[in-house]
């Protein structure tokens, strides 16, 4: 709910501000399809959600810069079982982004494309363990994930519009090491996610 009153607090900052420099602004809600990935062995998959606030800011006729700050759950269904702790594999996460937007037309309908880079800050991960077992596993509140994000987007400038993102992480969740052999853990989503311009 903290999270939630967050974003509309921000939202209502930015539609207060008269900065010539912010060409629209609103909100994005979807649907996000996330898969945890050992290696590069995917896991099983998990459907979530994904809102949050923009706020686009023009650099050339038909290329802009995108700020993102969103809230929401990755991993996948199957928890990582233990003798001694289990992690339920479900990560809330306060991301932040800066896109790259390139508007291919224009006109009442714009269709564009979206990429740039994203770090995702985790603020729940459902861990139950012990201390020895801490030192087995490295995952904690608050660690940064860096990934990436492309996609594209059709809709109508001011109003409604629909986006379709890929947004594979670089770095890890979280790493288990036993016996000598270390194993690294990593999201990888699909979102697909309606919203609104403004201005």
């Amino acid at each position: 709910m903290k999270k939630i009153l967050l974003l509309l607090i921000l939202l209502f900052l930015i539609s207060n501000s008269n900065s010539q420099f912010i060409k629209n602004y609103g909100f994005k809600i979807g649907v996000l399809n996330n898969t945890l990935y050992m290696g590069s062995t995917p896991l099983t998959d998990v459907w979530a959600y994904d809102l949050g606030i923009f706020i686009e800011i023009p650099v050339f006729k038909k290329l802009s810069f995108v700020v993102e700050l969103n809230f929401n759950e990755k991993g996948t269904s199957t928890p990582y079982l233990y003798p001694n702790f289990i992690i339920n594999n479900r990560f809330r996460y306060l991301t932040l982004s800066g896109l790259t937007k390139y508007n291919f037309a224009e006109k009442e309908i714009d269709f564009y494309g979206i990429i740039g880079l994203r770090t995702d800050m985790m603020i729940n991960n459902y861990y139950s363990g012990n201390y020895y077992d801490a030192n087995i596993i490295k995952l904690r509140n608050f660690n940064f994930e860096l990934g990436g994000t492309i996609g594209f987007g059709l809709g109508i400038n001011p109003g409604p519009f629909l986006e379709f993102q890929y947004i594979p992480n670089f770095t890890s969740v979280y790493k288990v090491t036993f016996m000598g052999n270390q194993s690294s853990y990593r999201n990888s989503s699909i979102l697909l996610l309606c919203g609104i311009n403004f201005k």
